[in-house]
């Protein structure tokens, strides 16, 4: 399949990074209804791979709050952010999932992303 491809050639140096953020790392490949890998938790947050960009090969990402029910998404997995920073960036600037229909069809460029953060050491 298509997405087992994609999923597995983003895949190289992204289990180190989302444990370095500490993100509990759990790769569940997708179900028969479509639904993409789920690659870590922690506590009530998710991410799952969600689509490699067409034209620039980046990999996109799913971040989920489970309870709450918010969503954004991140490019690139350098950009993922540790999951008490996912956590205020969901309650301030996530999507309801409820309001997200059909985020494969709509351009990445709609979709509500995560900003990326540059940290300072």
């Amino acid at each position: 399949m298509a997405w087992e491809w994609q999923v597995r050639r983003c895949f190289d140096d992204v289990r180190e990074t989302i444990e370095d953020k500490g993100w509990k790392y759990v790769f569940v490949e997708h179900d028969n209804d479509g639904a993409m890998p789920l690659l870590a938790e922690s506590n009530n947050l998710c991410i799952a791979f969600f689509e490699r960009g067409p034209g620039t090969g980046e990999c996109w990402f799913e971040v989920r709050d489970k309870v709450r029910r918010r969503v954004m998404f991140v490019r690139d997995a350098q950009n993922i952010p540790t999951p008490e920073r996912a956590a205020k960036l969901l309650e301030h600037h996530g999507v309801s999932s409820y309001e997200m229909s059909a985020p494969h069809k709509r351009p990445l460029y709609s979709l509500p992303v995560m900003p990326v953060l540059v940290e300072v050491e």
